[in-house]
């Protein structure tokens, strides 16, 4: 199996061969000793990183030029006012936990995941363990964040990475925060199995390969899928999970349980295989939402109405 170390090597090298930043000067924070410099795109900042040099993880303020912290790489519970509060660090634990088999997953006094032996795990998926591997590895930082009922935010998102110098040191990291939605994981409805499929830690990994792996959502009319959906999807096949079949959620106009107006449902599709007496059997599953109350995962075309007929969408 491939070591970590090994890993995040590698998807480092891809990342930069394949995505080069787009950077830019942002407001400098005099009271602070270090400068804060924005990066756009997706994925964040890959050509222009340079490891971090700070001191190891340890006690220290958690602002200015004295934060050790802020150069260390890693995944992490934000230290900001976004951090996840102790329930939603249980579930994002519980979740990645299952998913990769590595049970000693867990967020240390700093705030940092890691994981207390990253050779002893139980079942879960190798593709979603080295993904996870290479991130708690990486030279830049993911910060995890809480940004409840969030309009721009749908499940999750990769925000812009910024990239932290130190006037002192020198020493420069990118940070990159993983925005999470929890209160959308509460309308979703579907086959049991489909949500299984969807949940808090298969969007974080999605999030963590954009930024690690650097892969897209570049979808075209022969892959309806992008490459990173595709990486979630092997971890899906290897927990036995539906896979999804397409990127963007298709939006249907439907009549309200009162029927005098219309809302705008969200669907995606999976597909699985399921035991059946004489044999495997494909079935189709689909995760369904209120597109107001959660977003629409960038559907780009517009809706239609349950009769199949293009609605307008403002």
């Amino acid at each position: 199996m491939q070591t970590a170390r090994s890993a995040a090597a590698l998807f480092t090298s891809t990342q930069q061969s394949m995505f080069p930043a787009l950077i830019i000067l942002m407001l400098l924070l005099p009271a602070s000793g270090w400068a804060a410099i924005g990066a756009e795109g997706e994925p964040p900042a890959g050509s222009s990183r340079i490891p971090a040099k700070g001191p190891g993880k340890g006690s220290g303020n958690p602002s200015g030029m004295s934060d050790p912290l802020r150069y260390i790489g890693g995944v992490r519970n934000s230290p900001g006012p976004r951090r996840l509060n102790s329930k939603q660090q249980s579930l994002v634990l519980k979740s990645l936990r299952e998913k990769t088999g590595l049970a000693g997953l867990s967020f240390d006094e700093d705030g940092f995941l890691h994981a207390d032996d990253p050779l002893h795990y139980t079942g879960g998926s190798a593709a979603a363990r080295d993904l996870l591997l290479a991130a708690l590895a990486s030279d830049q930082a993911f910060d995890l964040e809480a940004h409840p009922r969030a309009p721009h935010v749908a499940f999750a998102r990769l925000g812009p990475a910024t990239s932290y110098q130190s006037r002192l040191t020198g020493a420069q990291i990118n940070v990159a925060p993983v925005e999470l939605d929890f209160d959308d994981f509460a309308h979703l409805r579907g086959d049991k199995r489909a949500i299984a499929a969807f949940d808090i830690a298969l969007v974080i990994l999605h999030e963590l390969a954009h930024g690690v792996l650097g892969l897209r959502d570049v979808r075209t009319e022969s892959d309806p899928l992008g490459e990173c959906e595709a990486y979630i999807n092997m971890i899906r096949r290897e927990l036995n999970l539906p896979e999804r079949q397409h990127y963007f959620a298709r939006v249907i106009e439907r009549p309200n349980v009162m029927g005098r107006s219309l809302i705008q449902q969200a669907e995606l599709k999976f597909a699985g295989t399921t035991a059946q007496n004489k044999g495997a059997k494909r079935e189709e599953f689909l995760l369904v939402w209120e597109a107001i109350q959660v977003g629409r995962i960038r559907n780009d075309e517009p809706a239609v109405n349950a009769r199949g007929a293009l609605a307008s969408v403002q």
